[in-house]
C-alpha cells in the first residue's frame, strides 16, 4: 500500500515482520504513521488494510493524536489533524474545526493546506459559518430570505450537501449570489465553484452576479471580489466565484490543456445515453487542481448533474455542495413508481441532499399547505422574483395552515386551501375550493389536479 501523504515520516516501515515494534511510541499508543509538515508534526494517519471499514477507526486516530510528547516540534498540541486510509479510501479530521467530525476526502491535502490551517487555529470556515451576521433582507423576495436562512442553518450545522428548491421564476440565481456574498465576506470562504451544465446558464450566472449590489456595502458583487467565467482551462488564483461548466471542469481535472467551448453549449443530462444510467467517470487526482480548491461548491439544476455520471467530479473536492433545482417531476429524476410520497410533511427551503416530490395524494389526503402572492400594495417587487398569473385574492381559511412551520410568522396560505381537520376534503367539491397554483414557492408548494 502506497500513502501519498504530504512529508509523512512512518514509525514503522510498510511490510515489517510481524511482532516488531514501532521506531517510537506515543504516550497513547503506536501510530501507523506521524505526519510532519515542514519539520513539525502536524497530525497522524493510521493505515488499514484494503476493504477494512473505516468507520469507527476516527476514534483510535483520535487517541494517537492526544499521545505526542511536547519535545517533538509541532504546530499545535493536541496535534489537530488526523487521516484514516486503506490506500483506495480515505477520512480526514480537523481537530480544529468547532465540532471535529471525520468526512471522506479525495486525496491528501497539500502541505501548503495544513499550515495554513494550523495557523489559523480556531477561525476555521465551519466556526466562520457558526458566526453570520443577520441577514439583511433588503430586495430579498420571502422564499430567498427562507432559503438563505435554512441554508445558513444547514451549514453551521456541518451538513456537507444541502437543497434549495425554488420555483422556475422565484430567483434561484440571485439567491445563489446573496449567499455566496455572505459565505466569502462574513464566513471567509476562499473561493465558490458555480458549476452549471451548459454554457448558457454560465453567461446568465455572471450576469446575475454583475447586477448583485451588496445591500451592506453598495457595490456590485464584481467590484468587491474577482467573478471568473471558465473560457479556458486555467482558473484565476484570485478569482473568489468560478463559474463554469461541468463539462469543462472534468477536463480540466484530465489535464487537458483546452476544452471546445462549442462542447459546453448542449446540455449532457439530455444527450444519449442518459446519465442517468451511466457508470460514474473516472476521476484522478490532479496536482493542478488541489482537492481544496474549492470550499463551497453550487450546482445550478443539479438534477441535471448529481447522479451517476458526473457524482466522481463533484466528490473530487472537498468542500460543501449546495444544489439548486426547481420542483422536480418524475420526467427530470427518474422517480420510480413506488416511491413514497414524501410532500405530506413540508420541508425546508435547504435541506439535507434529498428531494420532495410535488403533492400527487388522493382526496383522502390532505393538501399540505401552500404559499399565494402577497397584497400589491408595494408597486416594486424583489430582485430576480417574476409575477406572473397573480391568482385571484380571497378569504384566508378557517383553521391555520402550516402550523409546523419554523417562521416565528404563520405562512400564508393558498385560497380556499382546505383546513388541518381529520375530515378528507370531498372530491366533489367545487372547483373554486381547490387550491391555486403557486408561482413563488421554495418548499411550499401545491397543484390543482
Amino acid at each position: 500500500m502506497r500513502l501519498a501523504g504530504p512529508g509523512s515520516c512512518p514509525n514503522e516501515p510498510l511490510g515489517r515482520p510481524r511482532g516488531r515494534r514501532p521506531l517510537f511510541p506515543l504516550r497513547t499508543g503506536f501510530a501507523d504513521y506521524l505526519l510532519y509538515v515542514a519539520g513539525k508534526a502536524v497530525g497522524v494517519i493510521e493505515a488499514k488494510p484494503e476493504g477494512h471499514t473505516l468507520t469507527g477507526v476516527e476514534i483510535q486516530s483520535a487517541k494517537y493524536t492526544l499521545g505526542v510528547a511536547e519535545q517533538i516540534p509541532h504546530y499545535v498540541l493536541p496535534l489537530p489533524f488526523a487521516y484514516e486510509t486503506t490506500g483506495t479510501e480515505t477520512q480526514f479530521t480537523n481537530g480544529l474545526d468547532p465540532a471535529p467530525c471525520s468526512r471522506g476526502v479525495f486525496r491528501f491535502h497539500r502541505p501548503e493546506e495544513l499550515i495554513r490551517l494550523a495557523e489559523e487555529g480556531k477561525a476555521q470556515l465551519r466556526d466562520g459559518l457558526r458566526h453570520l451576521p443577520v441577514l439583511n433582507e433588503a430586495g430579498l423576495w420571502r422564499v430567498q430570505v427562507e432559503a438563505i436562512h435554512n441554508l445558513g442553518a444547514s451549514l453551521a450545522a456541518g451538513r456537507p450537501r444541502a437543497l434549495i428548491q425554488m420555483a422556475t421564476g422565484s430567483g434561484k440565481t440571485y439567491t445563489a449570489c446573496s449567499f455566496c456574498y455572505r459565505l466569502i465576506t462574513f464566513a471567509k470562504a476562499r473561493r465558490i465553484l458555480f458549476l452549471v451544465d451548459r454554457n448558457t446558464l454560465g453567461k446568465q450566472a455572471l450576469n446575475e452576479f454583475q447586477r448583485y449590489t451588496s445591500p451592506y456595502t453598495n457595490y456590485a458583487f464584481t467590484e468587491e471580489f474577482p467573478v471568473q467565467r471558465l473560457t479556458r482551462n486555467t482558473i484565476d488564483p484570485a478569482a473568489k466565484v468560478c463559474i463554469t461548466t461541468i463539462q469543462r471542469l472534468y477536463s480540466m481535472l484530465k489535464g487537458e490543456e483546452e476544452y471546445p467551448e462549442d462542447n459546453e453549449d448542449p446540455s449532457l443530462f439530455e444527450a444519449e445515453p442518459s446519465p442517468l444510467v451511466s457508470e460514474s467517470l473516472p476521476v484522478v487526482y490532479n496536482p493542478r487542481i488541489p482537492i481544496e480548491a474549492f470550499d463551497v461548491i453550487v450546482v445550478d439544476e443539479c438534477h441535471r448533474s448529481i447522479y451517476n455520471l458526473w457524482r466522481q467530479v463533484l466528490e473530487y473536492f472537498d468542500a460543501f455542495i449546495v444544489g439548486l433545482t426547481t420542483p422536480p417531476i418524475p420526467r427530470t429524476c427518474g422517480r420510480p413508481s413506488n416511491w413514497p410520497n414524501r410532500s405530506a410533511s413540508r420541508p425546508t427551503a435547504a435541506e439535507p441532499w434529498s428531494i420532495s416530490w410535488p403533492w400527487s395524494g388522493t382526496p383522502s389526503t390532505p393538501r399540505p399547505p401552500c404559499c399565494r402572492w402577497p397584497s400589491t400594495s408595494s408597486s416594486a417587487s424583489p430582485r430576480g422574483c417574476k409575477r406572473r398569473n397573480k391568482p385571484a385574492a380571497a378569504s384566508p381559511p378557517n383553521s391555520a395552515a402550516g402550523s409546523t412551520s419554523s417562521r416565528t410568522t404563520s405562512p400564508p396560505a393558498c385560497a380556499s386551501s382546505p383546513t388541518t381537520s381529520s375530515s378528507p376534503p370531498s372530491p366533489n367539491s367545487a372547483a373554486s375550493a381547490r387550491p391555486t397554483k403557486c408561482l413563488a414557492q421554495s418548499s411550499r408548494r401545491c397543484s390543482t389536479n
